[in-house]
């Protein structure tokens, strides 16, 4: 999975169970952090890892051509061969028109996708014979789009729904490297409020999935969804539904009981659905 990372890293990561890995993070001159159930280790590499090293890294994932992945970059990541999104830290280019691109990168976070099949089939005893909308909820790190892309599977199977995937930065899909069912069509590397109104309008969905909901204008766009009649499966980062409520760009989406259902997601054990709130 990490052909891009040096040898000497590779080494350190062969000890852990890949499967339980959620997160890696390479920053120049620092020890190597793991993340693992939800705790992380910190290593001391056999050797330093050097801007050399973190330049050769980044060769090697935008394929000896950085300037084709320029958008990804100015959006401050890149996504790995295998669903991965890594995050960059480095030095800002700004022009007339904002952020222009990310140079001289000195760490990296590299979230790893899982997939774990039945951790939603959960939503066949909430479900009974009807799509209902949800919210699954959790902290970085604690297995949503996993959740989520079991989601989409389980949907797929069981309602032969047409479902769009909204998939912002290929995480869902990985360029086919996991099973999201027979039913999807599948929106990559676009933005969630482009994905739902044009989708809605091209696609005829049943139900569009997307992750991570924090901008206003794609709240506006699940809105518009579920008024239209589409079902929505979207997550969003909180500890609980209570945390949720006290951010104020989810108020009124609460409030107005979009959602029918809010999925609460274990702290401890990746995917795992600890409570089910209906709206």
């Amino acid at each position: 999975m990490f052909d891009y990372l040096p040898q000497f890293v590779l080494n350190v990561l062969n000890n852990f169970d890949l499967n339980k890995i959620t997160e890696i993070r390479l920053r120049v001159g620092m020890p190597l952090s793991v993340q693992t159930d939800g705790r992380y280790h910190l290593i001391t590499l056999s050797k330093p890892f050097t801007k050399d090293d973190m330049e050769n890294l980044i060769i090697r994932l935008t394929k000896h051509s950085i300037y084709a992945y320029e958008e990804q970059i100015k959006n401050g990541y890149l996504m790995g061969f295998n669903g991965e999104r890594i995050g960059l830290s480095g030095m800002c280019v700004y022009d007339q028109n904002g952020i222009r691109t990310i140079k001289d990168f000195n760490s990296l976070c590299i979230r790893v996708p899982h997939q774990i099949k039945g951790c939603a089939d959960i939503l066949l005893d909430i479900f009974k014979e009807t799509l209902k909308s949800f919210l699954v909820i959790a902290p970085p790190g604690f297995g949503k789009t996993t959740f989520l892309r079991d989601a989409i599977r389980v949907v797929s199977i069981n309602f032969k729904a047409n479902i769009l995937v909204v998939d912002e930065k290929n995480e869902f899909y990985a360029d086919g490297k996991f099973d999201l069912g027979k039913t999807c069509d599948i929106l990559i590397n676009c933005r969630k409020d482009y994905g739902f109104n044009n989708g809605i309008l091209s696609l005829r969905p049943d139900l569009i999935v997307t992750d991570e909901l924090f901008l206003e204008r794609d709240i506006l766009a699940v809105k518009n969804a579920i008024l239209s009649g589409v079902k929505v499966f979207a997550s969003a980062h909180a500890k609980n539904l209570d945390d949720l409520k006290s951010k104020e760009i989810f108020a009124n989406l609460i409030n107005q009981k979009l959602f029918d259902y809010y999925i609460i997601l274990s702290s401890k054990q990746i995917g795992q659905v600890i409570e089910v709130i209906k709206s």
